[in-house]
């Protein structure tokens, strides 16, 4: 029994379809796999603070991290020294774009005060947020040129009454610093922060000046 041509070419059409479709998959499966980064691991914490080391830091990051765990195990502990080194160690994280995976990997979050990280986060992110255009490296093969901070210097630090979510904190500090790039990539150099009492042990980050 003969078949109609509208049959054979139906047939016809169909065969093509699978044919193509097994080789766009046989190309698939052959090309290789992309391995991803790995995402940063916690190396060291302060519990009693609530602050973690991960291995994606740079070495700077880690030596002035040892320091600060150096500073809040000592009893007692010399403030003044401990909001120079949050305050450096903020810095290297915020700024340094450079080890960061994604543009949601916003550095220095774990200084900032609880009440509005959200918010700093937000900010950070938004259009005219610094990790607005951070170009994602999950796979390694990032070409984007990003800041690397290579040094911070800590210019004055004084005390001031500050108030904040409707309480004044009267021993708040005020902290002055500058930094370095490896690279001028035209990204701001200087900045004051506040930083308030969230606890009576712990200080955060609630200002940017």
């Amino acid at each position: 029994m003969k078949l109609k041509k509208s049959v054979k070419i139906t047939i016809l059409v169909v065969i093509g379809i699978l044919l193509i479709s097994l080789g766009v998959y046989l190309v698939i499966r052959m090309q290789p796999k992309k391995e991803t980064v790995e995402a940063p691991v916690v190396e060291k914490d302060i519990s009693a603070y609530g602050y973690q080391l991960t291995s994606n830091q740079t070495d700077l990051y880690k030596q002035t991290f040892d320091e600060l765990e150096t500073i809040l195990t000592t009893d007692p502990v010399d403030e003044k020294a401990y909001v120079e080194c949050i305050t450096k160690l903020f810095v290297m994280d915020f700024y340094h774009l450079a080890n960061k995976r994604t543009n949601q990997d916003i550095g220095g979050v774990q200084f900032v005060h609880s009440d509005i990280r959200e918010n700093f986060i937000l900010k950070a992110n938004s259009t005219d947020g610094i990790y607005h255009f951070v170009e994602s490296n999950i796979y390694g093969d990032r070409d984007q040129e990003l800041p690397e901070v290579t040094g911070v210097e800590i210019e004055e630090v004084t005390n001031e009454s500050f108030e904040y979510n409707d309480t004044v904190d009267e021993n708040a500090y005020v902290v002055k610093a500058t930094w370095t790039y490896a690279k001028d990539l035209g990204y701001e150099t200087e900045k004051t922060f506040v930083f308030v009492h969230e606890t009576e042990q712990k200080l955060a980050l609630v200002e940017m000046r």
